[in-house]
């Protein structure tokens, strides 16, 4: 419980929870060494290397974004965990990972065994699709309006670093919209609202 309360994943958290401009604008969001992130990080770098060669082995779960996605990763974050700039963004980025289970269970696990369609199925894509808009996009734009209040103090930081975090912080949300894009159609497809055909 004490690496949990830790700074900056706490305090980085309740600040923005607050929704109060004055607190965001007074915090440092990409400065503060994390613990935590020391310590998950080696476990995800193992997960990641082992979810790229499934990937690699199986037509079946490929697929081109999460390849650029995990590699992405595979090369940014030992680098934030080193430099010590931006820990709390790699943190909340890791902590969307919660909603992977009903990913699995509904893209793969489910349909694998003969529940496709069915209303476990259903039930289980409708509860990702609730866990996926609470986790993963309502929290971009005060992510984002956290990282334009702290963007000053990136000024010292060295240019090859500087671009890694211009590069890789829009990633991720980006991302994650493209893949709710596709979670809604699916999730409408499935509730027999929409067909995925275009009009001619």
């Amino acid at each position: 419980m004490a690496m949990l309360s830790e700074e900056p994943a706490a305090a980085n958290t309740k600040a923005l929870l607050t929704l109060d401009h004055n607190t965001i604008d007074n915090t440092d969001f990409f400065r503060g060494n994390s613990a935590a992130f020391g310590f998950v990080l080696p476990y995800t770098i193992g997960y990641f290397l082992y979810d790229l060669v499934a990937m690699l082995l199986d037509s079946e779960i490929y697929m081109d974004l999460m390849m650029v996605h995990h590699i992405f990763s595979l090369a940014l974050w030992p680098v934030a965990l080193l430099s010590g700039v931006g820990h709390y963004y790699v943190l909340q980025l890791l902590s969307t990972e919660a909603t992977s289970p009903l990913l699995h269970a509904s893209v793969f696990f489910l349909p694998k065994h003969g529940f496709k369609g069915k209303t476990l199925h259903t039930a289980c894509g409708l509860l990702f699709l609730l866990a996926f808009t609470v986790w993963r996009i309502l929290p971009i734009p005060l992510i984002a309006y956290s990282a334009y209040t702290s963007w000053s103090g990136l000024s010292d930081i060295s240019w090859p670093l500087f671009i890694a975090i211009f590069v890789g912080l829009p990633i991720p949300p980006l991302l994650n919209l493209y893949w709710y894009s596709l979670i809604v159609k699916g999730s409408l497809k499935a509730l027999g609202l929409f067909d995925g055909k275009k009009k001619p």
